[in-house]
C-alpha cells in the first residue's frame, strides 16, 4: 500500500483576492462610477478591472498605485482585448479596482493535515525443512534350511535295487539348502503438511505535531482595530 507514509503537508499563509468577486462588483457598479459617466461600457473597462485587482494581489497592500502604475500599464496593454481603451482612460478604473482589493487583501490560513499511508515490511519468515532419520526396525522372518541324519537300516529294509556285489569305494554328493532374508526397501507416502497464510488487522495511533496558522492583530497607540462580533477579534 499504499505509499505509505505520514507525510504532513506543509503551507505558509499567503495573499489573496478572489477575482470572481471583484468582477462582479465592478461589473454591477460600473454604471455609477465617475469614469463611467464621461462613456464607455464595463465591456470596455474589464480589462482594466482585472489589471487593477490582481495587480493588488502582486503587489500588497503597501505599495500605493503610483508606484506601480508602470508595470500595472505594461500588464494592461498585454492584456487588453480589441475594445479596451487607452490607457489614459483605462488608468482610473485600473486605480479604482487596485486600490480596492488592496484594502481587502485577505490572508489565507493553512494548516497541516495528516496524510497516513501503509507499506509493506518484513515481519519475519517461516520455513518449512524437510528432515531424514533413520531407525532400526526388526522385523521376524522364518527362514527354512535342509540337513542331514544318518540312520542305519536293516537288511530287509533295503531296496533290492541298491543290493550289489561290488567292493568299492563311493562317495555321494548331497546337496543341501537353505532360505536366507532378502531385504528391500519402497518408499510409500505416509502424509502431507500443509502451510496456510493468514492475514489479521490491528489498529495502532498515528501521532505527528502538526502546524496551523492563526492570525494576530499588532496594534500601535494610534491605530484603533474594530473587533470583529462574530470572532471577537
Amino acid at each position: 500500500m499504499a505509499n505509505t507514509e505520514l507525510t504532513p503537508t506543509i503551507k505558509t499563509a499567503t495573499s489573496a483576492i478572489n477575482p470572481a468577486t471583484h468582477a462582479t462588483y465592478w461589473q454591477e457598479t460600473h454604471a455609477s462610477q465617475p469614469y463611467a459617466k464621461e462613456g464607455g461600457t464595463y465591456e470596455q473597462y474589464r480589462s482594466a478591472y482585472h489589471t487593477g485587482y490582481t495587480g493588488a494581489q502582486e503587489h500588497g497592500s503597501s505599495k500605493p498605485f503610483a508606484d506601480a502604475e508602470s508595470t500595472l500599464k505594461s500588464t494592461y496593454e498585454k492584456a487588453k482585448d480589441s475594445v479596451g481603451l487607452g490607457w489614459d482612460k483605462a488608468k482610473h478604473a485600473t486605480k479604482a479596482a487596485y486600490e480596492k482589493a488592496a484594502d481587502e487583501i485577505q490572508i489565507v490560513l493553512h494548516e497541516e493535515q495528516l496524510r497516513v499511508g501503509k507499506r509493506e515490511v518484513s515481519a519475519g519468515e517461516v520455513q518449512l525443512r524437510k528432515t531424514v532419520h533413520t531407525e532400526q526396525v526388526n522385523v521376524p522372518v522364518e527362514l527354512r534350511r535342509e540337513d542331514v541324519t544318518i540312520e542305519r537300516v536293516a537288511a530287509t529294509d533295503v531296496r533290492p535295487g541298491a543290493v550289489t556285489s561290488d567292493f568299492k569305494e563311493e562317495v555321494i554328493d548331497v546337496p543341501l539348502t537353505r532360505e536366507e532374508a532378502v531385504v528391500s526397501k519402497e518408499a510409500h507416502v505416509t502424509g502431507a503438511v500443509r502451510l496456510h497464510k493468514t492475514a489479521e488487522t490491528e489498529t495502532q495511533q498515528v501521532s505527528e505535531t502538526v502546524r496551523k496558522e492563526d492570525v494576530e492583530v499588532v496594534r500601535d497607540a494610534k491605530t484603533e482595530v474594530k473587533r470583529d462580533e462574530r470572532t471577537g477579534r
